[in-house]
């Protein structure tokens, strides 16, 4: 694939939301709730990358039943094993245009002989604007998985005390089934890949001045390096 798949955002699994957006805004970061019933809350960047936080990723016997039928049982074990976590980043998505998530879906089903499932996304937040895309989950959980872009650009105006612009570096371990894949997509270069279990394992900020910024995270612990 020649097109660059470009890091959309991360999602940051935590027990309790409420005392979650206390921490992050207590990090120098704006946060907001995602929508009026507060099921995930967001932190926006002006690169056009954003953190979701959620402190449930569970889903209904419904949603399970139909995943399993249309063979992502694995994906639903996979995120129930996601839920029990606190306090981590769990998921990468890239961001590509809408036309590749077929191919996409396709270069997964031919290198893995697994499926994906593509589905459409819309969420209202809480200043009412409408955000739309479309989804493509693969059949692991813990796998990037990948986005087509949000329809909408006022989500970006966003600052924060800490002067964090964007992501500037995240390190994922990645075992053979997934490297395998990723070889044949062209991944954003900010993306290092390690050779281990499935995991985020550290993620730097850029500031606004286009340095890094002296906080970031590492293997489950917000960190601030006071020599910068």
């Amino acid at each position: 694939m020649k097109e660059i798949l470009e890091i959309s955002h991360l999602i940051y699994k935590v027990k309790d939301l409420t005392d979650a957006v206390k921490k992050f805004n207590d990090l120098g970061f704006t946060v907001e709730y995602g929508d009026e019933k507060k099921t995930n809350a967001v932190i926006y960047f002006s690169d056009r990358t954003y953190i979701e936080i959620r402190d449930n990723l569970g889903m209904n016997n419904l949603q399970k039943f139909i995943l399993k039928i249309a063979n992502m049982g694995e994906y639903v074990e996979t995120t129930e094993k996601q839920n029990e976590a606190e306090d981590k980043f769990i998921r990468i998505s890239l961001n590509t245009d809408i036309k590749n998530l077929n191919e996409i879906k396709n270069i997964y089903y031919k290198t893995l002989a697994k499926r994906c499932i593509l589905t459409n996304v819309t969420r209202v937040d809480r200043n009412g604007n409408v955000l739309k895309c479309k989804c493509l989950f693969p059949s692991n959980a813990n796998y990037i998985f990948y986005n087509s872009k949000f329809n909408n650009e006022k989500i970006w105006n966003t600052s924060h005390k800490n002067k964090i612009v964007g992501i500037s570096r995240i390190i994922y371990g990645v075992d053979n089934k997934e490297f395998k894949l990723l070889n044949l997509l062209n991944t954003d270069s900010r993306i290092e890949f390690q050779n281990s279990e499935t995991e985020i394992k550290s993620v730097n900020f850029n500031i606004d001045s286009g340095e890094k910024s002296n906080l970031y995270y590492s293997n489950g612990i917000w960190l601030k390096d006071e020599k910068q």
